[in-house]
């Protein structure tokens, strides 16, 4: 599988399940976008922002590596007002956290998976009415 076809395969397995836990929080994400988060680019108001940020390779044996793949996940919210805001970005960020401990391997796309940080943010630069989170997720699988 390609870099490319392994973030997007993150991303509809994440998109999904964070849709289905997530079932009563509407709007459901309006968008996944495979890019650093630029929300002058962005109006909508459930947007599931991801990038790759490290990949690194460790020998096992002479005929496989274990891959250590990071990515960076972004959830942004907006269209509420500032107390309801929290509450939903809160519920993102835990819909994000039980869609990797229901399936740590993403369905069928890694060995196995982990989140290694998450940090909130509230507010987004250049835009208004908006709240962020920022998750570091490691994915590991054997090449």
């Amino acid at each position: 599988m390609t870099f490319a076809g392994l973030l997007e395969a993150v991303g509809k397995y994440l998109e999904n399940k964070i849709n289905a836990i997530n079932q009563n929080d509407k709007p459901e994400i309006q968008k996944v976008v495979y890019d650093y988060p630029d929300m002058t680019m962005h109006s909508e108001n459930k947007i599931l922002f991801l990038h790759l940020s490290d990949v690194e390779y460790d020998t096992l044996t002479t005929e496989s590596h274990l891959a250590r793949i990071k990515i960076m996940v972004y959830g942004v919210i907006g269209g509420s007002d500032e107390a309801t805001l929290q509450e939903r970005l809160a519920a993102y960020a835990d819909a994000l956290y039980l869609a990797i401990e229901q399936d740590l391997s993403l369905g069928g796309v890694c060995d196995v998976s982990f989140i290694r940080s998450i940090r909130f943010y509230t507010d987004v630069e250049g835009v208004q009415n908006r709240k962020a989170f920022e998750a570091q997720i490691e994915l590991l699988t054997e090449t």
